[in-house]
């Protein structure tokens, strides 16, 4: 740009207009309430009413969302949803990773003040959920221990019954470490490449047990027992268990 002196305190300045600023970017209307499936409390874009069934699923009686966004994109090129619960709210079906030892288990106030364990017990690492590939084929969760108290490192499998689909191994339960658990495995629940996710990991009950003090002495699945669909996660000593997480996905 060019400027030029008028006179003493006046001057004039030159913009050139000739290219046009960057602008927003094009999200539509916005569709917030119930549907069929999918991400939940997660804004989504959609370009398409067949991208919006794959995600969101298909009309339904009880929310007019599925309608509104079918007509709007047939004069827009694209919309946002956001998924809502029903006002009974949803059942979060799920899988936890379990670390038992001499470690014990904290209370609530003993967590929240950063407090010590007792002698012995166990504690949970992480919670997983299916991710959106993880819907579409029939898998399970199996979990092997290594026993190393000393790494405090293990396994994990999730198997299907075709086969295995994933492996994790030589997962760390130590924050700093390469292999530690919230670093490999995804947190991203519409995933495309991994068959489950982190939900939610609690990452100071994994650092106790690397601290070296607290020794992992097995590891253990447990999981929701009233799920009523969805995909079937097992292993370690508790059984099977039914668990499809609502807010991924589950039209239940």
């Amino acid at each position: 740009m060019a400027e030029r002196i008028v006179s003493p305190g006046v001057f004039t300045q030159e913009t050139d207009l000739s290219y046009l600023p960057q602008g927003v970017a094009n999200i539509g209307a916005a569709m917030i309430g119930p549907t069929q499936k999918g991400p939940a409390f997660v804004p989504t874009i959609v370009t398409s009413g067949g991208e919006f069934e794959e995600r969101f699923g298909q009309n339904i009686k009880t929310s007019y969302v599925p309608f509104a966004v079918q007509e709007y994109l047939k004069s827009a090129s694209s919309v946002t949803v956001v998924r809502v619960m029903h006002t009974g709210g949803y059942r979060a079906d799920y899988i936890n990773i379990v670390m038992s030892g001499s470690y014990g288990t904290p209370s609530a106030a003993q967590l929240a003040m950063g407090g010590g364990f007792a002698s012995s017990g166990s504690a949970i690492a992480f919670t997983l959920a299916n991710t959106r590939l993880g819907q579409n084929v029939g898998i399970a969760s199996s979990v092997s221990a290594s026993g190393n108290t000393t790494n405090n490192t293990f396994d994990l499998q999730i198997i299907g019954a075709s086969g295995t689909h994933q492996t994790f191994s030589t997962l760390s339960l130590d924050s700093g470490s390469a292999n530690y658990f919230a670093k490999k495995i995804t947190s991203d629940p519409q995933s495309n490449t991994d068959y489950a996710y982190i939900y939610k990991a609690f990452h100071q009950t994994s650092d106790l047990f690397s601290s070296g003090s607290h020794d992992v002495d097995a590891l253990q699945v447990t999981g929701s027992t009233s799920a009523s669909a969805g995909l079937n996660f097992a292993g370690g000593t508790n059984g099977a268990y039914t668990a499809q997480y609502d807010a991924v996905g589950d039209s239940a």
